[in-house]
């Protein structure tokens, strides 16, 4: 008898990996959880065209303002990580500051005493190219910005369409943040900032930080975490 292991989980331990296939639809996938305050989005499995595997985590935000972070519980606390990402808006047309992609790494705390750090990128139309990413931190509650934004590379949203995939990549080790995102179906570009901060130091969370200031619905079709320095894979294996 053969031992068939889920498809998430990689042969080396330090690298997890999920295009959402494996999850049932309509419900909040089972091994992901609402930290902080959750009254204001509703995280399903749904059927997506378009996406890597038919599937996706589609984020329904219906109050603005709200902190969340939707953590994966398979991956353990951790310091230092890497996350890659997919995501994209579906709501139609975009507002200002609509997110496609935010990533939460060392999350930690509750409500009104948020702790973590986030890469985003979002949908502006102030931006040369109609989407900005920046790198934020949560600290006891109280956020700033510490990166950014930046407008983000070519070519401008209005020419690719409104359900671009954005890639993100997001790292952490020791006090060295970095991130990067592109458009799907352009080359990975090199990390296109990194700084040094060193207000949250301590092993939390990890997941997907959710804190809008537009009601839309957005999805994310494939989440990769990596651990002890080693880079998140961008397929399953």
């Amino acid at each position: 008898m053969s031992l068939i292991l889920p498809a998430y989980i990689q042969r080396d331990p330090d690298y997890y990996v999920t295009d959402f296939s494996e999850y049932t639809t309509g419900v909040q996938p089972h091994d992901w959880s609402k930290r902080w305050g959750g009254a204001h989005y509703t995280p399903t499995i749904e059927t997506s065209s378009g996406s890597l595997s038919g599937k996706a985590l589609r984020f329904n935000i219906t109050v603005t303002g709200g902190l969340g972070l939707f953590t994966w519980d398979r991956v353990p606390l951790v310091a230092d990580v890497e996350i890659l990402a997919r995501g994209r808006v579906i709501t139609n047309p975009l507002n200002t500051i609509n997110t496609f992609t935010r990533l939460g790494v060392r999350g930690g705390g509750g409500v009104g005493s948020e702790t973590a750090y986030s890469a985003l990128a979002f949908y502006h139309t102030s931006a040369g190219t109609d989407w900005r990413i920046q790198t934020n931190k949560n600290v006891s509650g109280t956020s700033s910005i510490i990166s950014g934004p930046t407008d983000g590379p070519s070519p401008t949203i209005s020419s690719t369409g409104p359900s671009v995939w954005i890639w993100t990549r997001f790292r952490i080790q020791g006090s060295s943040i970095s991130r990067k995102s592109w458009q799907h179906g352009a080359s990975e570009p090199a990390f296109q900032d990194t700084v040094s901060d060193t207000s949250i130091t301590g092993a939390g969370w990890v997941g997907d930080y959710v804190a809008e200031q537009q009601i839309h619905m957005r999805e994310t079709d494939f989440f990769s975490v990596a651990l002890r320095g080693k880079t998140a894979p961008s397929s399953k294996r």
